[in-house]
């Protein structure tokens, strides 16, 4: 986050509970434009959006950000369509962050067809396809990696750059 501080950029936290981790990401630098989306009316505050990420109408208020942070409800569902959603409008040099990967491995939150990692597995190999991607490969289809540089992982989180 540090080759962040002191740039102009948007920023959005999806799931923002009492608005605290808001609050810490404003004090990181003032010249981020700093949001939350959270469906809880009780989070109250500047630039918090009451609403669902399971809406896409919702989510298209926060297309064209440089940093996403989806900790919002954490089901296969909410984390597979907001990635799909906003991550193709993310800035170029910006960063998706989800996490509480965790839960693709609970079963109550399997309301989608795969879980959120096994959704992610693929783009790892669209990072590393583009190297192969040379006369070896012949006549298969090259494989766009939807503009991701980078994926990094670690225990319940993922930061995907851009």
């Amino acid at each position: 986050m540090k080759k962040f501080v002191g740039k102009d950029l948007k920023f959005l936290e999806i799931g923002v509970q009492d608005g605290s981790s808001i609050k810490y990401w404003r004090s990181m630098s003032p010249s981020w434009n700093v949001w939350g989306l959270d469906h809880d009316h009780k989070c109250t505050g500047e630039q918090i959006v009451i609403g669902s990420q399971e809406d896409p109408e919702v989510l298209k208020q926060f297309e064209g950000f440089d940093i996403v942070i989806d900790d919002g409800g954490h089901t296969m569902k909410q984390q597979i369509e907001t990635f799909k959603q906003l991550f193709p409008t993310v800035r170029k040099g910006g960063l998706y962050v989800i996490e509480d990967l965790h839960t693709s491995y609970w079963p109550d939150f399997k309301d989608y067809p795969i879980s959120t990692m096994e959704f992610l597995k693929p783009l790892i190999d669209s990072v590393h396809i583009a190297e192969a991607n040379c006369s070896r490969l012949g006549n298969r289809k090259k494989i766009d990696k939807t503009g991701i540089e980078a994926i990094e992982f670690y225990p319940s989180i993922v930061f995907i750059w851009k």
